[in-house]
């Protein structure tokens, strides 16, 4: 079960991740989360909220270092209570699968689901 987090347990998530037996996939795991100052200032009428990858926020979080060609598989567990925590910019990828917390839906190629920065056959019948 997927549960959300807000608050001063905001940053008590993590990931259990259960592969096939056999070889290990070599893939890259990343938390989402927000990390609430929950410290009262009488001048601030809100607390802080952050983004965090891994329990970091930047500038502390860590950095990724690939060569242009490379392909890297990351999956994304977005453990805010925000839908939308974070988007990204500057390169292309490919949305193999997605999940609910509770099932996974994988993506086969002709049925990968299109980024914002990928090229669409418009000719191509989806169901």
């Amino acid at each position: 079960m997927l549960a959300f987090r807000t608050g001063l347990d905001a940053q008590l998530t993590g990931a259990i991740v259960v592969d096939p037996r056999g070889a290990v996939p070599n893939d890259r795991i990343f938390v989402l989360g927000m990390w609430t100052d929950t410290v009262a200032r009488s001048f601030v009428p809100r607390h802080r909220v952050l983004g965090v990858v891994n329990g970091r926020s930047w500038p502390h979080s860590e950095r990724i270092t690939a060569t242009v060609g490379d392909s890297v598989r990351w999956r994304l567990i977005n453990a805010s209570g925000d839908l939308h925590p974070m988007h990204l910019h500057g390169f292309y990828f490919r949305v193999t699968s997605r999940g609910d917390g509770t099932t996974d839906t994988h993506f086969t190629a002709d049925r990968a689901q299109s980024a914002v920065t990928e090229a669409m056959n418009m000719g191509r019948r989806t169901p």
